[in-house]
C-alpha cells in the first residue's frame, strides 16, 4: 500500500510540444521512446521533420511515412529520408510541409514509419506551440 501511495504522489517528467524561434523555427516533443522535432530555417526555406529513438536504431529502408489519424486523416510517405546520428534519427527535408503541420495539428494520433517499424508520435497539446511555430516561419529576421 505505501509503495502504491508513494508512486502515485512520484512527479512524472512532463512530455510536452515546445516552440523555440532560436537559432531557427523549432518545434519538438520528447516522449520516453522518441524525440521528434520539426524546423524551418528561414535561410534556406526548408522545413524538416526529424524522429529520433532513444533506444534502438531506425533499420534502413527505402521509404519513410507519417500516418495522421482521427480528425484529419492522411498518410504520407517518401523515398527521400536520410538516416543520422547512427541511424537513431530518421528526417525528411522540403519547402512545402502543410501536410505534415496540418497532420500533426489536426489529428490526435501520429504514427511515424518505415517498411519494418514505427514510433506513435503524440499529438496532445502541440495547438499553440503550433501556433507559434507558424508565425515564425511567416515571419523573416530582420536585416541591417
Amino acid at each position: 500500500m505505501r509503495l502504491a501511495l508513494i508512486l502515485a504522489l512520484t512527479p512524472l517528467p512532463a512530455f510536452a510540444w515546445e516552440f523555440s524561434p532560436d537559432p531557427i523555427c523549432t518545434l519538438s516533443n520528447e516522449a520516453p521512446d522518441s524525440a521528434v522535432a520539426v524546423t524551418y530555417d528561414h535561410g534556406t526555406g526548408l522545413y524538416e521533420i526529424g524522429v529520433t529513438l532513444t533506444s534502438g536504431t531506425w533499420q534502413p529502408s527505402a521509404t519513410f511515412g507519417m500516418r495522421f489519424a482521427n480528425e484529419l486523416p492522411i498518410t504520407i510517405g517518401t523515398d527521400r529520408h536520410r538516416l543520422s546520428q547512427g541511424n537513431t534519427r530518421v528526417s525528411v527535408s522540403d519547402r512545402g510541409f502543410g501536410n505534415v503541420l496540418n497532420g500533426l495539428e489536426g489529428n490526435s494520433a501520429a504514427l511515424a514509419f518505415t517498411q519494418v517499424q514505427q514510433v506513435a508520435i503524440d499529438t496532445a497539446g502541440i495547438q499553440t506551440p503550433m501556433q507559434a511555430f507558424r508565425a515564425c516561419n511567416k515571419s523573416a529576421p530582420a536585416t541591417s
